[in-house]
């Protein structure tokens, strides 16, 4: 049946992870990981929840209690009101680690990073953008609280396992000098669930050196996403840039934000795809890879 040392040596290999990516992850020494497998250490209940959850393993298989090591999750946490009242008064409260807790603890219960996105980031993020124009939290307390939610989406991105089972790369960044790249990063991490390999660079780069990805990074599919008519205009002449350069290899783009309202808005400006709402990413991810294929 194997002891818990074995067993974790077993489900890190299979992942492909060393013991130096796990103990980076998990902010303890490698040394410490090796012991774990060496059977002179045992981890403490967080720490093994966190390996569970970043080797896509179950506890009980670590424990040597199944013997299947992949993980089957099964939501046993449902997100509820009462939730996301905890969670955006927490936020504005400054308690950003305890509202960290909330949303890792649903992850853990079950729920997919997507999830979490729609169902209860977004939604907190419409409350504090009317609480703010409401006068009701001030500039410092919203700033405050959509750094938590960005720092907590790249987080549990990282710790959610995930196939990458298609050669599609689709690279992520905003045009010119907008700087709202939240909502980028939640576009990424549906993209990132369904297989695809991810480059995200988040703010503008020149554009020789952006090219230069593209060609290396042998990207599919630019991502832009736009919150001002300036970023709109950067945008369009963004694409008519990588569209002129031609070639068999050339990538899509799509576009999104709300700098851009609508889908004729989209092909006039040179976009091969119009993104209206992050809800509906996820049941027109097959009609986008095979406009790539």
């Amino acid at each position: 049946m194997g002891n818990f040392g074995s067993r974790l040596k077993k489900a890190r290999k299979k992942t492909g992870i060393t013991q130096k990516d796990l103990s980076s992850r998990l902010g303890i020494a490698q040394s410490t990981i090796a012991n774990y497998e060496n059977n002179t250490r045992f981890p403490g209940e967080t720490i093994l929840r966190e390996i569970s959850d970043y080797l896509n393993t179950s506890i009980d298989y670590l424990m040597g209690m199944e013997e299947t090591a992949d993980k089957q999750v099964k939501a046993t946490v449902e997100l509820t009101q009462e939730h996301r009242d905890q969670f955006i008064n927490k936020l504005i409260g400054g308690k950003g680690e305890e509202a960290k807790e909330i949303a890792k603890s649903l992850h853990v219960g079950g729920m997919r990073l997507t999830e979490i996105i729609t169902d209860l980031f977004i939604p907190t993020l419409y409350r504090l953008g009317t609480m703010w124009e409401k006068e009701e939290i001030t500039v410092a307390q919203e700033h405050y609280s959509t750094g938590i939610i960005a720092s907590l989406t790249e987080f549990l991105s990282e710790v959610e396992p995930t196939q990458r089972d298609k050669k599609h790369v689709a690279l992520f960044m905003t045009p010119g000098d907008e700087e709202h790249t939240l909502s980028l990063r939640f576009v990424s991490q549906f993209f990132k669930e369904a297989g695809w390999r991810i480059i995200f660079l988040g703010r503008s780069i020149p554009l020789w050196d952006l090219k230069e990805v593209i060609k290396k990074g042998q990207v599919n599919l630019v991502v832009l996403s736009v919150f001002s008519t300036r970023g709109l205009n950067s945008a369009e002449y963004l694409i008519e840039a990588l569209k002129s350069q031609g070639g068999k290899r050339q990538p899509r783009v799509l576009i999104g934000g709300r700098g851009i309202d609508s889908q004729e808005t989209a092909e006039r400006i040179g976009a091969d795809i119009y993104l209206d709402q992050l809800e509906g990413l996820a049941h027109r991810m097959r009609e986008i890879e095979d406009m790539i294929n």
